[in-house]
């Protein structure tokens, strides 16, 4: 559900050193990349990678990311099951080795 202030919190989370955010649409892709630029400025945008994840197979775009994964709010509402799983599975993975670090 948009509008409640989700996406933004997600945003305002991000680390300046980089990271990757997951969403399900090319427009919210926009809307993301738009939000960050305003609230966050060019230099986290420039570091932050926006990942449109439909479908199983592409969720294979995470394995081995070395910055903290970011799955929009919305997500699993709009993709399969298979596919939420897959891409919480790997996000999980990967931002475990920040909280083990920090």
């Amino acid at each position: 559900m948009r509008g409640t202030g989700q996406t933004k919190a997600m945003v305002e989370k991000l680390p300046e050193t980089g990271s990757v955010v997951v969403v399900h649409t090319d427009p919210l892709r926009s809307y993301v990349r738009d939000m960050i630029l305003t609230l966050r400025g060019s230099e986290v945008l420039g570091r932050t990678r926006i990942e449109v994840i439909k479908n199983r197979e592409a969720a294979d775009r995470l394995v081995g990311l070395r910055v903290p994964v970011f799955v929009d709010h919305a997500f699993a509402d709009h993709v399969s099951r298979e596919t939420a799983s897959a891409v919480r599975a790997l996000a999980d993975g990967t931002n475990s080795m920040f909280r083990k670090a920090g």
